[in-house]
C-alpha cells in the first residue's frame, strides 16, 4: 500500500467520524429520539424540582426548596397543554458524552444560588414507561425508561425552558421543603 492510499483512507475514515458526529450531536425533537414515543398517548404530566435560592444574607447558605407535584391531566388541561406544546417543539443536541460508557452514574455536584433541578415525568397509557426530561444545571437529561435510552442534550434556550416549566408546574406543587 502505498503512502498515498494510506492518506486517502485516513482521510476518508476522519471524514467519516466527522460526518457521525455532526449526524448524532445534528437537532431532534424528543418524537426522533425516541420513535416510539407518541404525544396522543400521554395521560398526564408530574414534576418534581429542586431549587437553590440565595438567603439574601452574605452570611448565609442559600435556601434549599424542593417540591413535588401533582398530576396534571395532559390534553384536559390549559397548563397539561401548554407542558406538551412547550416540549413538542424542543430540538435537542445529543452530547458526545453519551457515547462513552458510563459505569458510575453520572454526578453534576451541589446545587448553586439559582440553579434549579426540575424533573417532568410524562405518563404514557399503552407503555411499560414513561418519558421524563430532566433539566439540571446547563445539561439536560432524557430518559425514556419503556426502552431504558438515557442522552444527555442541550437546546437552545434551555434555561428559559426550565424556569417555564417550573413556572408551569409550581401551582400544582403538593409536597414542598423549604
Amino acid at each position: 500500500m502505498t503512502v498515498k492510499t494510506r492518506r486517502t483512507i485516513l482521510l476518508l475514515l476522519a471524514l467519516a467520524v466527522l460526518a457521525f458526529f455532526v449526524w448524532y450531536t445534528a437537532p431532534r425533537t424528543a418524537e426522533e429520539l425516541f420513535p416510539d414515543l407518541n404525544w396522543d398517548q400521554v395521560t398526564g404530566i408530574q414534576g418534581a424540582y429542586e431549587r437553590y435560592e440565595d438567603s439574601g444574607h452574605p452570611a448565609m447558605a442559600p435556601i434549599w426548596i424542593t417540591g413535588k407535584t401533582a398530576e396534571v391531566i395532559a390534553w384536559d388541561s390549559e397548563t397539561g397543554q401548554k407542558i406538551l406544546t412547550l416540549l413538542q417543539n424542543v430540538e435537542y443536541r445529543r452530547s458526545l458524552k453519551n457515547l462513552i460508557p458510563d459505569k458510575g452514574g453520572r454526578s453534576y455536584g451541589p446545587l448553586r444560588a439559582d440553579d434549579l433541578d426540575i424533573y417532568v415525568r410524562f405518563l404514557i397509557d399503552g407503555t411499560p414507561g414513561y418519558l421524563s426530561v430532566r433539566y439540571y444545571y446547563d445539561e439536560e437529561i432524557i430518559v425514556h425508561t419503556g426502552e431504558s435510552k438515557e442522552y444527555t442534550c442541550s437546546a437552545a434556550g434551555q434555561k428559559d425552558l426550565a424556569q417555564q416549566l417550573f413556572a408551569l408546574l409550581q401551582p400544582y406543587t403538593i409536597e414542598k421543603n423549604p
